[in-house]
């Protein structure tokens, strides 16, 4: 039987057992870890050294020299990599890519102009399948990919373990093999309670014409972009038995999710290119480590010490391609994404290492290839591919310790009865409705968080002084604070970089919140007005009719009604169907001051 694709999970740091932990595999063409080419120069290399020290001169001191260099070059070991091969990484190092072919296509928009003048020239985002059901192909030099977007459901409740080894079926199959499955997961930071503020989940098929089997050379474009629709579509399938939503992505939705994950900024006033320790674009630096060694405790227990990182985001990718043997490698990368400055981009570098060996993991930095390390965590489910081969892939495994964990993201609300964090389901893809039932108060100490994770937040009606304490609580976040009147539409949409938080302050409610929009209402506290239309309710101390109408609108069960009813004074609760959970709101003592403490 076929494992879970994904699966509940219990509190970070589970135990793990190590026989799961994914093994390395040797680098073909090696012995011990030694390459021909090394073995072959060492004899020519001492016998250049021992005939310069018996020749006088510059001839000979160019013998023992060129020798010497030879030795040092194939002998010495740093960073994973011999010197030859750094060497050759120096030597072979490109600030931006080179267009192989000059495929005719349309007038980017900016967006694709300046991943087509970074990273990848020869991008391509057509259309395909039947007219009803289009979905985005992206081209990238003679290779096909399709992407899935990935959440957890409308009415989950914790975080959820995402298995990519249970991908491996979708590999094989109607005589054709996919090159790569990818599994992402983009988290931005917000800098409290060590959680993602918005997480961005995707899986990547990747299928290549010169890897595909047997007779796949004669097959036409068609028929390869039918097999990725139809892998797809079992994905979905599985992910779906599995109590998460999916959907296949069109054009467009491939296109921002491409641009979402490389933090691209066409604005900008320099292009983006290779440092020698990092990728710099924009406002950003992008730091990318290979993982050498996978954690003993788990990938999703690392994933979880990587939100604390003193970083913008992290990006974690974990690749699975067939091998020559018919077995499945897999291949796991870092992405560590930081504010400009050198110092921030080292900072989170030296972090992310010790944080790994806390977990008994071993992170390298691609320094000298960032550039592929980029391509490899962007949804394409590209290999690190280079002229020089110095990383081992690790033996696919389908247990616990390769597991990738779906938070969901959020707005820390506070800490339930076992003192594990719970989110308000804000800052996601799909637009969000809250209801709050509680004082106006309340949400002042919302939107100082809000502000505070980088989020931007519009305010309609409302008492104008308490939203003015708010922004002298917020201080230089307070630009991104926008009072509105209640009759000015609200934005169309956010970004992933930057959400929105619409609050509705004794105002009419806004119109549904486009993607990265999170709409709040506060609704009078002594009833509950309307709440159907809202995916969850903050309530305190509720009234019995807000009660009542609470658990007809959730289908609550009657011992979660009484939860409600004797909500702790220092306590709220967050409603979901079919959930109440009563949280600790630990308020800071910026937010003891506005909630009037």
């Amino acid at each position: 039987m076929a494992a879970p694709l994904a699966h509940r999970t219990g509190p970070p740091g589970a135990a793990r057992t190590a026989d799961a932990v994914p093994r390395p595999l040797p680098v073909r063409g090696t012995l011990l870890g030694l390459r021909a080419v090394q073995i072959a120069a060492w004899p020519p290399a001492v016998l250049a050294v021992a005939h310069g020290l018996d020749r006088p001169g510059a001839a000979g001191a160019a013998l023992v020299a060129t020798g010497g260099a030879v030795l040092g070059a194939t002998l010495t070991r740093a960073g994973h990599r011999w010197g030859y091969q750094w060497l050759a990484t120096a030597l072979l190092r490109r600030r931006r890519p080179v267009r192989a072919t000059l495929a005719p296509h349309a007038a980017p928009d900016a967006g694709l102009a300046a991943l087509r003048g970074t990273l990848l020239p020869e991008l391509r985002i057509p259309q395909a399948g039947p007219a009803r059901s289009k979905i985005g192909v992206i081209e990238d030099g003679g290779a096909w990919t399709v992407v899935i977007s990935v959440a957890c459901g409308a009415d989950a409740i914790g975080p959820a373990d995402l298995l990519p080894g249970a991908l491996a079926s979708v590999l094989h199959g109607d005589e054709i093999t996919l090159s790569a499955v990818q599994v992402l997961v983009h988290a931005v930071h917000g800098g409290l309670g060590g959680r993602p503020r918005s997480e961005l989940v995707r899986i990547a098929l990747r299928v290549d014409p010169r890897t595909a089997g047997p007779g796949s050379e004669a097959l036409r474009v068609p028929s390869f972009q039918r097999t990725l629709r139809l892998r797809a579509r079992r994905v979905v399938e599985m992910l779906a038995a599995a109590g998460l939503e999916a959907r296949i992505m069109d054009a467009g939705q491939a296109r921002a999710a491409l641009l979402a994950d490389a933090a691209v900024d066409p604005s900008a006033e320099r292009p983006a290119h290779q440092g020698w320790r990092y990728w710099s674009a924009g406002r950003h630096r992008h730091t990318v480590l290979w993982v050498r060694t996978w954690p003993r405790t788990g990938l999703s227990a690392l994933q979880d010490g990587l939100a604390g990182l003193p970083a913008h985001g992290t990006v974690l990718s974990v690749t699975l391609a067939p091998a020559p043997d018919g077995t499945v490698t897999a291949t796991a990368l870092v992405r560590v994404i930081t504010s400009a400055g050198h110092g921030r981009a080292e900072a989170a570098r030296r972090a992310a290492r010790r944080l790994a060996r806390s977990h008994g993991a071993r992170l390298v930095p691609l320094t000298g290839e960032h550039h592929r390390g980029m391509l490899a965590t962007l949804p394409l489910a590209r290999a690190i591919d280079g002229r020089v081969t110095w990383r081992h892939a690790h033996r696919a495994g389908t247990g616990p310790a390769t597991a990738v964990r779906m938070v969901g993201g959020g707005l820390p609300l506070g800490r339930d009865g076992t003192g594990a964090p719970v989110l308000l389901p804000a800052f996601r893809e799909a637009p969000t409705r809250i209801a709050l039932l509680a004082d106006a108060r309340l949400a002042g100490v919302l939107v100082l968080r809000a502000l505070r994770s980088g989020a931007a937040v519009g305010i309609a009606g409302g008492d104008e002084a308490a939203w003015a304490r708010v922004a002298r609580a917020a201080g230089s976040a307070a630009a991104r604070l926008r009072m509105a009147p209640p009759d000015d539409p609200a934005p169309v949409e956010g970004t992933c970089p930057l959400p929105w938080l619409l609050v509705s302050g004794g105002a009419p409610a806004h119109e549904p919140p486009g993607a990265w929009c999170t709409s709040i209402e506060i609704l009078a506290e002594g009833g509950a007005g309307p709440l159907g239309a809202h995916d969850a309710t903050v309530v305190h101390r509720p009234a019995a009719a807000a009660v009542d109408a609470l658990c007809r609108t959730f289908r609550l069960p009657r011992r979660m009604a009484d939860d409600l009813r004797m909500l702790p004074p220092q306590a709220v609760a967050l409603v979901r169907r079919g959930t109440v959970r009563v949280v600790d709101l630990s308020p800071t003592q910026d937010e003891r001051r506005l909630l009037g403490h």
